[in-house]
């Protein structure tokens, strides 16, 4: 349950700080934080941010640095199922093969068109815990 009510997951346009905070509140403080950073920072072309719930078997892509449930990767769609998913191929770490996300669980965060730049509002270090 991507969302807050059984609903299916999401594919998010981001243009300011409420597209992500109000997505669900299974993320984290601090996976919102990264969420923001990575899309600030600047992705490689038609990448995105993907969060995955921790149930899912984790595919053969690698997590973000500090977040187990997030993935950058160029997301396709495959089906009506599913995100064809594959990482850059720019870090010999990453593999290159395609992975097959179930669109009913995942979210996918990308830059929308009107993206600058997302600011949080302030937050407690509590948040963070």
């Amino acid at each position: 349950m991507p969302g807050d009510s059984d609903t299916p997951g999401e594919h998010v346009a981001v243009t300011e700080w409420s597209d992500i905070d109000t997505v669900t509140r299974r993320l984290t403080e601090a996976q919102k934080q990264l969420i923001k950073t990575h899309l600030n920072e600047g992705l490689p072309e038609e990448h995105a941010i993907v969060w995955l719930p921790e149930f899912i078997e984790k595919p053969g892509i690698l997590a973000v640095d500090g977040a187990e449930q997030l993935y950058v990767v160029k997301v396709e769609d495959y089906s009506s199922d599913a995100w064809r998913a594959t990482q850059p191929e720019t870090d010999a770490t990453y593999t290159s093969d395609a992975e097959y996300l179930p669109k009913s669980w995942t979210i996918v965060f990308e830059r929308g068109d009107e993206f600058e730049r997302v600011e949080s509002e302030q937050t407690g270090l509590a948040s963070f815990a």
